[in-house]
């Protein structure tokens, strides 16, 4: 993001040598909201935004392209006959609309985008890191069923229906695109990139927040912990003094 969108962060409370608190920590304040961070880089996204083909690969999708070249080198085994362990992933045309729509999104979002990476071999997913704070998109045909630990083979075929999950449940409801009547993916590319780019700066809105909370419960650990040491420290110095007014009383006694 701009330096508009990274605004003030928490101010860390600071301790002396000793570790004592001098200040207490303040509330992280921003100086736009939300809407207007939106309002801000929406020109920007919209000006980006294009169907971008596999021509021009962001780093991520050139990654894909590269492992699909090997494995249709390794398809090839000695003899001329071919084995299906080692064939392409990404040739049929689903798998294409799906690389030039993931393409196409990272294109759109320009300098906003720090990094981005896909996960697993048949790259389902998307993490396109914001700042700081990494953004999840799932890409995939909608009966498609994610289930813990089991991996998504590539689909072969004819491009078909797809639906774009920000997140990680595919079953959220929440920023979701589909393929309707009223227009495929490719025309929503530039609404999914500025959600993206929001969504970067809404978890980094939210980590200040919660690193602000964890400090006033930091303190407030620290200041009941300190405020039962010098309770002890209290009980302790008046049973010394009951203990020694006993023994003075009895030796007072004893000499008489």
């Amino acid at each position: 993001m701009p330096s508009g969108c990274y605004l003030q962060n928490a101010v860390p409370a600071r301790a002396d040598a000793t570790g004592q608190i001098i200040d207490e920590p303040t509330p992280p304040t921003f100086d736009e909201t939300i809407e207007d961070v939106r309002d801000r880089i929406a020109p920007t996204i919209v000006a980006q935004t294009a169907l971008v083909g596999l021509d021009r690969p962001a780093s991520a999708i050139q990654q894909l392209i590269d492992r699909d070249r090997r494995r249709r080198e390794g398809a090839v085994r000695p003899g001329g006959y071919r084995t299906g362990s080692y064939e392409p992933y990404f040739e049929s045309e689903f798998e294409q609309r799906r690389l030039i729509l993931f393409n196409s999104i990272i294109h759109s979002l320009g300098s906003f985008v720090t990094t981005a990476y896909t996960r697993g071999s048949a790259a389902r997913e998307i993490h396109i890191r914001i700042g700081d704070h990494y953004v999840i998109a799932m890409l995939d045909h909608p009966s498609t069923e994610f289930r813990p630990g089991q991996e998504i083979m590539p689909r072969k075929g004819k491009a078909d229906r797809l639906r774009l999950v920000l997140g990680s449940d595919w079953r959220s409801t929440d920023y979701v695109w589909e393929d309707s009547p009223a227009g495929p993916l490719e025309k929503q590319i530039a609404d999914i990139g500025l959600c993206i780019a929001v969504r970067g700066e809404l978890s980094r809105r939210r980590h200040e927040h919660f690193l602000y909370e964890r400090q006033v419960e930091k303190i407030e650990r620290e200041k009941v912990a300190k405020d039962a040491a010098e309770r002890e420290a209290i009980l302790a110095r008046e049973q010394a003094l009951a203990a020694e007014r006993i023994t003075i009383e009895r030796e007072a006694q004893e000499a008489c």
